[in-house]
């Protein structure tokens, strides 16, 4: 945090601290911010706060332990977010229904990424554990969702987006020295991606978000280390690009 909060300005203090005021603080960083329409702009700290085009207002529920992962809406009186609200290692998943915070879901296992192509049909997920599931909510109830694939290592869901029911994409970080992976939903099942021969070269490959467009487009950040100068490491990050007949890097 910032030490001094100029309302409606940037923070600033002795060390040239940047960030945003909001309700008087001064936040560096805001995590997760999710965009609905014009005026309506929710971010995510260890508070959620909600612009709703005229001034900010942070929710009284809090997530002490670590910033919000994920927030993910459809209006501004239905929106999802998940966040470490307690002192354990479990997670929380909550939802804004227009005036309150509610605790949707409690004590299960860290959530990382939130996406849904309607109000009845929503995905939620993070480490797989060692059942390899992810969240679903069908419209009535959250229900668990086997992937079906058999990761090696621990793994976890690191990027999720779609463009419909039946195409959805998913990162998934495999633990070790394992290269990780793209799976596809296609309404029916998930699928591991076929990136091509040797994964354009990059040893591990590394991916990041994901990106989904409605003419079929996806995008995948990598972020590989490239060259060892001993006790350096120089790396860059990349873009895996599928234009609806391969993937390119």
């Amino acid at each position: 945090l910032c030490e001094l909060c100029v309302p409606g300005n940037a923070c600033l203090d002795d060390d040239d601290c940047t960030g945003t005021c909001v309700d008087n603080v001064c936040l560096e960083q805001f995590e997760a911010p999710e965009g609905l329409g014009d005026t309506n702009v929710f971010v995510g700290d260890s508070f959620i706060h909600h612009h709703d085009g005229v001034a900010w207002e942070r929710s009284e529920l809090e997530f002490p332990q670590t910033n919000i992962n994920d927030i993910f809406g459809f209006s501004p009186a239905n929106v999802y977010a998940a966040g470490l609200a307690g002192a354990g290692p479990t997670w929380d998943l909550v939802h804004y229904d227009g005036n309150n915070w509610n605790i949707e879901l409690e004590d299960i296992s860290r959530i990382n990424n939130i996406w849904g192509s309607s109000p009845n049909s929503i995905y939620a997920a993070g480490d797989l554990g060692e059942s390899d599931i992810i969240l679903y909510y069908d419209g009535n109830q959250w229900l668990d969702m086997p992937l079906g694939i058999d990761f090696s290592g621990s793994s976890r869901i690191i990027g999720m987006a779609g463009s419909s029911e039946d195409n959805i994409y998913a990162t998934v970080r495999i633990g070790g020295q394992s290269d990780d992976m793209i799976i596809h939903y296609d309404g029916n099942s998930w699928a591991e991606v076929d990136l091509g021969v040797g994964n354009f070269g990059l040893d591990p490959l590394e991916l990041g978000p994901v990106w989904v467009f409605d003419d079929g487009q996806v995008y995948a950040t990598t972020g590989n280390i490239l060259e060892e100068a001993g006790d350096f490491a120089f790396g860059h990050g990349s873009l895996l690009h599928y234009n609806g007949v391969q993937w390119v890097l």
